[in-house]
């Protein structure tokens, strides 16, 4: 029974695609495909967005709830917010990271920056330190221009000191530049 079902089906469709014309044929298909493609694919992918949205929301509350917490707690005394304020600087194992970062954010600027030197500066007699970093660049001036401001806003505890630009010829594009700047960190320990 069922297989004649089927292909009475068949034979009403064909027929019906004759009189409707390959257009509509079309039309119709891409319509019903478009439809299971909707409640297979898009449906599930929507709810689980929906989930998703919803875990990070209650995380980010919770997240902010602790936090919160952790501040008012450290708020209450002076040695508190000392910490509190030594908290946001890294510590000073990472001052190489910062180096290759700076490189990278060079490089990714289209400048040539093969290495940075840094020293020591001043071992300031709270938890922060400070290093001296200078790179010596090559590359166009909107570039070393671009490389500041995205180190600047990539590294929060970098201040820029000195920028010394130099030309070898009039009309040569790429200059030569040394910047220095001083990276602030937090002593371990």
């Amino acid at each position: 029974m069922d297989k004649q079902v089927l292909i009475r089906f068949f034979r009403a469709s064909k027929r019906f695609s004759q009189e409707m014309g390959w257009e509509w044929v079309a039309a119709i298909a891409f319509l019903l495909a478009l439809f299971i493609f909707y409640v297979v694919v898009m449906l599930p992918l929507d709810r689980d967005l929906n989930e998703t949205r919803q875990h990070a929301s209650m995380m980010q509350h919770n997240f902010k709830q602790i936090q919160r917490a952790h501040l008012e707690s450290l708020n209450q005394t002076p040695s508190g917010q000392i910490d509190l304020f030594n908290a946001y600087f890294p510590t000073e194992s990472s001052s190489t990271d910062v180096t290759e970062e700076l490189i990278n954010i060079a490089t990714k600027n289209g400048l040539s920056a093969n290495q940075a030197q840094y020293k020591l500066m001043t071992t300031n007699p709270g938890n922060l330190i400070s290093y001296q970093l200078s790179i010596p660049l090559k590359g166009s001036y909107p570039n070393i221009l671009k490389f500041i401001f995205d180190a600047l806003s990539q590294i929060h505890h970098l201040s820029l000191d000195a920028i010394l630009l130099q030309r070898q010829k009039v009309g040569d594009t790429d200059l030569d530049a040394t910047l220095v700047f001083t990276l602030y960190m937090r002593r371990e320990g």
